[in-house]
């Protein structure tokens, strides 16, 4: 039963600092973005000094400081020096347990409470390329939604057409001419995607027509 309540405890903390993880996230996202020759700046940094500036930003309590790390050109490399960093502080851990008594104590604890801290930025980061992974997505989803709309009512407008056209020379007594009758046949030959099935043009047509006189 403890081990069961700790267990219940600790998800709780995950879900809460992944939430407030969230929320710092979001933050960042309304900071002021960087220019692009602050971008360029930091594109033309050498690995160390990008390590240090990475280093000395964690902390910081201006937002815009930290969201122009997290710019998408040069958040791979963000992520790249927050790993390095998280290396070291790992070294340091492992460092601290040979030392003496409250040397190691005071050590360790440092050691975890920076490594704490790079963590909470590795995950704004992620959490950062999840989302715009999603609404990527999203926006590609709602491009092909939208086309797919277009080319039905297109599709309809021009069967609808071509029905008009046979059903004219149908009641007006005309002879048709081969022209006519090879596009006529189309609405039989073609097939469209119709809910969940496939059907030709003129049975989608017919379907149609069919709710339209049922309204």
């Amino acid at each position: 039963m403890v081990t069961i309540q700790l267990d219940q405890c600790d998800l709780r903390r995950e879900v809460e600092q992944h939430r407030v993880d969230q929320d710092a996230a979001r933050t960042i996202l309304d900071a002021t973005p960087p220019s692009d020759d602050d971008i360029a700046a930091l594109l033309d940094m050498s690995d160390n000094e990008y390590n240090l500036l990475v280093a000395e930003t964690i902390d910081t309590d201006n937002t815009d400081d930290w969201a122009a790390l997290l710019a998408q050109p040069v958040r791979k490399r963000t992520l790249a020096a927050l790993g390095r960093l998280l290396l070291i502080v790992q070294q340091e851990l492992t460092h601290a347990r040979t030392l003496p008594g409250q040397q190691q104590y005071r050590r360790r604890i440092d050691c975890m409470n920076r490594k704490e801290r790079l963590e909470r930025r590795v995950r704004q980061v992620k959490w950062l390329h999840t989302r715009e992974h999603e609404q990527r997505v999203t926006s590609v989803h709602d491009a092909k939604t939208a086309q797919t709309h277009a080319l039905r009512v297109a599709v309809d407008a021009l069967a609808t057409a071509i029905h008009e056209h046979r059903m004219a020379a149908v009641i007006g007594g005309l002879e048709p001419e081969p022209a006519d009758t090879a596009l006529w046949a189309t609405l039989a030959a073609v097939q469209i995607p119709h809910g969940d099935e496939t059907v030709t043009v003129a049975e989608a047509l017919r379907r149609k027509f069919e709710a339209e006189a049922a309204k």
